[in-house]
C-alpha cells in the first residue's frame, strides 16, 4: 500500500479549476493522508469558465478527494465538521451519496453552492446509515430556488419530530429558500438562524 506522510487533525483544500488541469494529482496527494486522524475538512472549488467540460471537471476533482478508484470510497471516519463551497456557472448534480457516504460521523456541514439542490438527508440515512449525528448545518448563498420540499429536508434531519438532536441551523442569503422561512421558523424556533 501507499505510505502516508501527513497526520493532520484539519485540512483545508482550495482549488481553481483551469481547463486541462489534472484531478489525478489531487488523487495521489490525498492518498498520501492518514484519513482516520482528520476531523476537520474544507473543500473551496471554483470554475470560472462555462463549458461544460469544466463542470465535468468539477465532479472529477470531488471524486479526487472521495474515491481513491472506481467502486471505492475513501472513508474519512472521524470528520465531524466538513465545509464545501463550489463556485461554478453551471451548477451540476453533486455526487452527495459517496461524499456523505464518506464522513461516517459528521455533526457540523457548512455548505456554499449557489443553486445546488438540498441533498436528499432521510434517503441518505435509510440508504447508507450516513448523517446520523448531524447537529449544526448551515446553509450560505443559496440564491436560487432550493430543493423542492427543502423543508422537508431539513426536518428529516431529526430523529424526532421535535428535532431535539438539532443544536442549531444557520441559513445565510438563502433567499431562494424564503418560501419555506414561515414553515422552517416554527419548527426550529430559536435554533434558527436567518441572515439575508
Amino acid at each position: 500500500g501507499q505510505r502516508t506522510l501527513f497526520s493532520l487533525k484539519s485540512l483545508e483544500l482550495r482549488i481553481e479549476i483551469e481547463p486541462g488541469m489534472d484531478p489525478d494529482m489531487l488523487k495521489q496527494f490525498m492518498g498520501m493522508f492518514d484519513a482516520p486522524i482528520l476531523e476537520s475538512l474544507k473543500i473551496d472549488l471554483s470554475c470560472r469558465q462555462h463549458a461544460y467540460e469544466n463542470i465535468v471537471s468539477l465532479m472529477k476533482w470531488l471524486d479526487a478527494v472521495f474515491k481513491p478508484s472506481e467502486g471505492l470510497i475513501r472513508t474519512f471516519p472521524n470528520v465531524v465538521n466538513y465545509e464545501i463551497s463550489v463556485q461554478a456557472q453551471v451548477m451540476p448534480e453533486l455526487h452527495y451519496n459517496q461524499m456523505f457516504r464518506a464522513l461516517p460521523r459528521l455533526s457540523s456541514l457548512t455548505m456554499s453552492i449557489p443553486g445546488f439542490n438540498l441533498p436528499s438527508f432521510a434517503y441518505l440515512r435509510s440508504r447508507y446509515k450516513c448523517i446520523q449525528e448531524l447537529k449544526r448545518l448551515n446553509l450560505k448563498n443559496c440564491l436560487s430556488p432550493g430543493s423542492r420540499n427543502a423543508s422537508q429536508h431539513i426536518i428529516s434531519l431529526g430523529k424526532s419530530n421535535d428535532l431535539e438532536e438539532i443544536k442549531s441551523v444557520d441559513l445565510c442569503g438563502c433567499c431562494g429558500l424564503s418560501e419555506y422561512k414561515e414553515e422552517l421558523t416554527s419548527l426550529l424556533g430559536e435554533k434558527l438562524t436567518w441572515t439575508s
